[in-house]
């Protein structure tokens, strides 16, 4: 299974939109081999911000943005030798536009 490592984590006293937050983490997971898999941002256990996933060839398979949990801006999705293959554009979690691969 995945392992899951923390490479950043602060308590924090932010409000947003009458929400409260308390923890920012920074979870990078690695695969069974001790490779990178996945890399993202947490506050209070819900992804916000850009999250990266690899291959196991240590390219890039899609990176994207949350926004409490939601898909949020460009997401881009890749081969494993690199070419993109899609491009999704999110709104709070709806597919707004969708581009293939150039």
């Amino acid at each position: 299974g995945e392992a899951e490592i923390t490479l950043f984590q602060k308590d924090i006293d932010w409000r947003f939109e009458g929400m409260k937050f308390q923890n920012f983490r920074v979870i990078q997971k690695m695969d069974e081999f001790g490779k990178r898999a996945s890399e993202g941002q947490y506050l209070d256990g819900q992804e916000v911000g850009i999250f990266t996933w690899w291959y196991e060839n240590g390219f890039r398979s899609q990176q994207g943005g949350f926004n409490l949990a939601k898909e949020h801006g460009v997401w881009m999705y890749y081969s494993e030798v690199g070419r993109v293959l899609e491009k999704i554009v999110f709104y709070e979690g709806e597919e707004l536009e969708i581009e293939d691969g150039y």
